[in-house]
C-alpha cells in the first residue's frame, strides 16, 4: 500500500458525511419514482397515451437499477477506506481504532449513532433532501373553446333525456343503441388526450431533479477536499480523484433528466392540442343535443300524448320519428370523428414513449462509475477514472426533437376535424293524420311505467 496517514476522529466525521451524502441516493430516487414516472397524466388502458404510462415503469425501474448500482460502488469505496485505515490501525500496535460510523454494507437511510457535532459544517454539504420539493403543477397554456363546458353541462342532461327516448322506442322494437352516460371529457377528450396538466407536472419534476443532482454532485466534491484532513498521503490520491468523478457523473445525470422536460413538455403540449381541437368539435355535439333533447320532450309527452304516438308508431312504423333517429345518429357520428383519431394518437404515442428510451442512457452514465479493483485490497484498488465513465461523460445524454412521420400525420388528422362533414338537424316527416296528438312539452311528474314516465328536464 501506498504512503497513508490517517486521523482516526477525522475519518470517523468523514465516514459520517460519506452515510450522508450516499443516503441521498435513496431521496433522489425515491423523488424521480413519484413525480418523474407519475404515470397519471396518460390514463389507463382506455387512454390512447397509456404506453407511455407504461414505458414511466420501466423508467422507475432503471433508476432504481441505477441507485442500487450506486450503493454497491459507494460501499465498496468505504470498505476500501476501512481496510487501508485498518491496515495503518494494525501497523500501529495496541491502538485498535473503531469506525463507529463506517456503515459496512450499504442500504437505503439508516439510523447509525449520532453523528459528530459539526461533521456537517466541517464539509460544508447541502441538504439535498431540502431541494427536492413537490413540482410545480402544470396547467393550460392554450386558448380552449369557452363554450365547451357548456357543451359537457348539455351533454349530461340532453343525453339523459334522449336516452329516455331510445328507451321508449326500443319498447316498441326500435333497437337504437343509448348515448353513454360518461362525461364528454371522459367519455371521448381524455382518453385521446389524456391529461396535459399533469404530464407539465413531469416536466417541472425533472428541472428540480436536475437541481438536486447538481447540489449533490457537489457534496462529492468536497468530500474529495476534506479528505486529507482523515487521510493523507499517496494511498488517497485515487480516492480524492473518484471523488471528483462522482461530482461530474452526479451532474451529467442531473443534465440528462433535465433533458426530459422538453420531451414530457412537448408530448404535454401535443396532449393539450389535441384536447383543445376535440372540444371544439364537441362544442358543436353539444348544441346538436341540445335540439335533440328539445325535440324528444315534445315528442314524447308522458301520459297519452306517448300513448298515441306509440300507436302511430305500431301502425306507420319509426318513419314516424325518422328525424329524430337521423339526428341522434348525427350525433353518433360526431363522436366517431373525434374518436377516429385513436390510430393516428397511438402511433405518435408509441414514439414518445421511444423517446424516453434515452433515460436508459443517463442510467448507463451511473453504471460506468469508476470502482474498487477486485482483488487489489484498500485504496490501492480505488480506481480514479473508469473508461465507461470517461465515455459517458463526454456524450451527455440528450433526448432531441420529435421529428417523426407520426407527429405529422396526427397534426394532419388534428387540422381535418376542423372540416367535418355534420349532417344538418333532419326535419319531422310531413304528418297526415290531423288527429295525431303532438304536445308542446313533457309533463310534470314522476310516474312508475317507462311509457308514462317523465322526461329529464332539459
Amino acid at each position: 500500500m501506498g504512503e497513508l496517514e490517517v486521523n482516526f476522529e477525522n475519518l470517523n466525521k468523514m465516514f459520517a458525511a460519506m452515510n450522508e451524502v450516499g443516503d441521498q441516493a435513496w431521496h433522489v430516487s425515491s423523488y424521480f419514482s413519484k413525480h418523474v414516472c407519475d404515470a397519471s397524466g396518460f390514463g389507463g388502458d382506455t387512454c390512447c397515451l397509456h404506453i407511455i404510462g407504461d414505458q414511466l415503469k420501466h423508467i422507475d425501474g432503471w433508476f432504481d437499477d441505477m441507485r442500487l448500482t450506486f450503493n454497491d460502488k459507494w460501499s465498496e469505496l468505504q470498505g476500501a477506506i476501512a481496510w487501508s485505515a485498518q491496515e495503518v490501525d494494525r501497523a500501529d500496535g495496541d491502538i485498535n481504532e473503531a469506525f463507529t460510523y463506517y456503515r459496512g454494507h450499504y442500504g437505503g437511510p439508516h439510523s447509525p449513532p449520532t453523528p459528530p457535532e459539526g461533521y456537517l459544517e466541517n464539509y460544508h454539504l447541502e441538504d439535498v433532501q431540502a431541494l427536492l420539493v413537490d413540482p410545480e403543477e402544470g396547467g393550460e397554456e392554450l386558448n380552449h373553446n369557452n363554450k365547451f363546458d357548456a357543451a359537457a353541462e348539455a351533454w349530461e342532461v340532453g343525453r339523459d333525456t334522449i336516452n329516455w327516448g331510445i328507451d321508449l322506442l326500443n319498447g316498441l322494437g326500435a333497437g337504437i343503441t343509448r348515448l353513454d352516460e360518461a362525461s364528454l371529457r371522459d367519455y371521448i377528450v381524455f382518453p385521446l388526450s389524456g391529461d396535459y396538466g399533469a404530464i407539465r407536472t413531469n416536466a417541472n419534476a425533472c428541472g428540480v431533479v436536475n437541481t438536486a443532482m447538481s447540489t449533490w454532485g457537489g457534496c462529492f466534491t468536497q468530500l474529495a477536499l476534506k479528505t486529507p484532513q482523515a487521510l493523507d498521503g499517496q494511498a488517497s490520491y485515487g480516492l480524492i480523484a473518484q471523488l471528483g468523478t462522482y461530482d461530474i457523473v452526479m451532474k451529467a445525470v442531473g443534465l440528462g433528466v433535465s433533458g426530459g422536460t422538453s420531451v414530457f413538455n412537448s408530448i404535454a403540449t401535443m396532449s393539450e392540442k389535441i384536447a383543445v381541437e376535440v372540444e371544439d368539435v364537441l362544442v358543436i355535439l353539444g348544441e346538436k343535443i341540445l335540439k335533440l333533447a328539445s325535440k324528444v320532450t315534445s315528442r314524447f309527452v308522458p301520459g297519452l300524448g306517448w300513448a298515441l304516438l306509440a300507436l302511430d308508431l305500431l301502425r306507420d312504423g319509426f318513419g314516424v320519428v325518422q328525424d329524430i333517429i337521423d339526428d341522434i345518429e348525427t350525433v353518433r357520428t360526431i363522436i366517431t370523428e373525434c374518436q377516429n383519431l385513436v390510430d393516428e394518437v397511438t402511433s405518435w404515442a408509441e414514439v414518445q414513449a421511444g423517446r424516453l428510451d434515452k433515460f436508459q442512457d443517463i442510467v448507463d452514465t451511473v453504471t460506468g462509475l469508476p470502482g474498487v479493483t477486485a482483488g487489489v485490497p484498500g485504496l490501492n484498488g480505488v480506481v480514479a477514472l473508469s473508461e465507461q465513465a470517461e465515455a459517458a461523460l463526454d456524450d451527455v445524454v440528450t433526448f432531441g426533437e420529435d421529428t417523426s412521420e407520426e407527429l405529422g400525420g396526427l397534426e394532419e388528422s388534428l387540422n381535418d376535424l376542423d372540416n367535418i362533414d355534420i349532417p344538418d338537424e333532419a326535419q319531422e316527416a310531413p304528418d297526415d293524420d290531423e288527429d295525431m296528438l303532438m304536445a308542446p312539452g313533457p309533463l310534470d311528474g314522476t310516474y312508475d311505467d317507462p311509457s308514462t314516465s317523465t322526461a329529464p328536464v332539459v
